[in-house]
């Protein structure tokens, strides 16, 4: 599975997976501030928001996923960001 890492301040941060099976992608933020993703997930857009130093946001998906992690310039910290299989 992939996972990474960068700053909080960092934007356009893009995870292209295509994967059989059911997985989840996990996106997490520590220090202050908030991160916006943009998801296709099976050809369908959304937008979610991960606050830092909150709970981290999950979104399963099936085969293709294409995800743009942005931080914005006032963040501070790290965002974090893993893909696991689902049983």
């Amino acid at each position: 599975m992939s996972s990474g890492h960068d700053w909080a301040t960092a934007s356009n941060e893009v995870r292209d997976e295509t994967l059989s099976g059911r997985h989840l992608l996990q996106i997490a933020c520590s220090g202050t501030g908030e991160i916006s993703t943009t998801l296709q997930v099976t050809g369908k857009a959304q937008e979610q928001h991960v606050v830092c130093d909150d709970k981290e946001v999950s979104v399963p998906f099936d085969g293709k996923l294409q995800a743009a992690i942005d931080g914005k310039p006032g963040n501070s910290g790290v965002v974090a960001w893993r893909i696991l299989s689902r049983t």
